[in-house]
């Protein structure tokens, strides 16, 4: 409530113009320190944060930013979101939420990032970088990352809304390279936090080393069509990739094969993919969106088929439904979009093991590059240079690399055979198992 008798001044000096107003602030911390060669590298406290109006009148939405959170920024404020809405051209309606509906009470967890020194902190990337040391011989540098993120923001307007939101964060990660003769690798492992007592050294330097290592001493493999189980982590790249696909923006405006395809099939009938703002396991969870709108738990993908798209009040309007609380507003300078809050493939009953196992032959992808310039958002079409693993009677037998995987993205979807259980909080806000597909054309030597 710090900042709610300047938003009541803001908004006493709007209504001589707006016939609504809406103001948006958000104060936000980031720590970041990294370690290189056993020693530290790099120590950073950052603070960021600014205010955003936006002003409605006609159906068109003025709109002004400031870095400076303050009663002196009233006036400028309002000035710049007045000059702006004078030369709006576009045919859209804009809305405002009045604060109605029902909004799920978040419970307070408690944190224990403050709880621990910046030298605690030094000493466990220290700590990790020695135990990465003392389980690889071949190691050739080794960089150790640990980040907190803070943030809180505020949205009200002159219709009656007014929300507040805290959140709390936390990543550690290390990257190795590994040198065995000429060849070098390299591989991460990471782990999200809600609290710092959540760490487990053991598991992320595990990760780390398997990664790096795993892949030395890898060649190509014949071109042909394979069976491939696309490793969580590297899914989730494809998955990002499709969510704007669920837009209802990109499907107004013809981005979106998607189109006209509500209540079909587009997916294997395994797949319930949903957008989950209370998801468990996530990190950060929110009872609005970037408009204030509440959110709810919804399948983009239930049983295989289309269940909805993604809408903010504007969408919502243009196609005379309700919004599904999907507006995104990455920052108090950006404007309003689209996106989820988490997406989440639901998992199936069988571990990565396992899938290997049943599949028997074939190649276990790790890694896909190039998804912004080699996957079509719109067409779906992708042809991907990746690495992995060749499968022979359920085992790993070698590294591959220099290899390409081709195909289309909603083909896949349609392609999936089975999913497995090995969900993981993947970059992104994006959950997901590990995915088999079959028959999956791949070029090589």
């Amino acid at each position: 409530m710090e900042f709610k008798n300047m938003i009541e001044k803001l908004f006493d000096a709007g209504k001589v113009y707006f016939e609504e107003i809406e103001v948006y602030i958000e104060k936000h911390s980031a720590l970041s320190i990294e370690t290189y060669q056993g020693e530290l590298e790099k120590y950073e406290l950052a603070q960021t944060g600014g205010i955003s109006v936006r002003g409605l009148k006609n159906g068109k939405m003025g709109y002004a930013y400031s870095e400076n959170i303050s009663e002196e920024s009233i006036e400028e404020l309002i000035q710049i979101a007045v000059d702006s809405h004078q030369y709006i051209d576009s045919e859209d309606i804009q809305f405002l939420h009045d604060g109605s509906g029902e909004y799920r009470e978040i419970p307070k967890e408690t944190k224990d990032f403050d709880t621990i020194s910046t030298e605690e902190k030094i000493q466990m990337l220290l700590k990790m970088e020695r135990m990465i040391r003392e389980r690889e011989d071949r190691v050739f540098t080794v960089t150790g990352a640990y980040s907190e993120y803070k943030g809180y923001d505020v949205i009200a307007n002159t219709k009656g809304l007014y929300k507040e939101d805290t959140h709390e964060s936390g990543m550690i990660y290390s990257y190795l390279l590994v040198k065995e003769g000429e060849e070098m690798n390299g591989g991460v492992g990471y782990q999200k936090l809600k609290n710092f007592s959540e760490i487990c050294l053991e598991q992320v330097v595990t990760e780390a080393v398997r990664r790096a290592t795993g892949a030395l001493g890898a060649n190509s493999i014949s071109s042909g069509e394979y069976n491939i189980i696309f490793e969580n982590l590297c899914f989730s790249g494809l998955l990002g990739v499709l969510e704007s696909s669920f837009s209802a923006d990109m499907v107004q405006k013809g981005f979106s094969l998607l189109q006209g395809k509500l209540g079909e099939k587009i997916a294997a009938e395994s797949v319930n993919l949903s957008d989950d703002p209370f998801l468990p396991i996530a990190i950060g969870q929110s009872s609005f969106d970037g408009e204030g709108y509440p959110t709810k738990q919804k399948y983009l993908i239930e049983n295989g088929k289309l269940n909805t798209y993604m809408h903010n009040l504007k969408t919502a309007h243009k196609d005379g439904v309700s919004s599904t609380g999907n507006a995104d507003r990455s920052s108090y300078k950006g404007g309003i979009g689209i996106g989820a809050s988490h997406l989440y493939l639901e998992k199936g009953k069988c571990s990565l093991e396992e899938m290997l196992q049943k599949m028997g032959e074939g190649l276990l992808i790790t890694d896909l590059q190039g998804l912004h310039s080699g996957l079509d958002p719109i067409s779906g079409d992708f042809s991907l240079p990746a690495n992995g693993y060749i499968l022979h009677e359920g085992k790993l037998i070698s590294p591959v690399n220099q290899i390409t995987v081709a195909g289309n993205l909603f083909s896949l979807m349609k392609g999936i055979v089975e999913i497995g259980n090995d969900v993981r909080d993947c970059f992104g806000g994006i959950y997901t198992p590990s995915v088999r597909v079959d028959k999956m054309s791949v070029s090589g030597k």
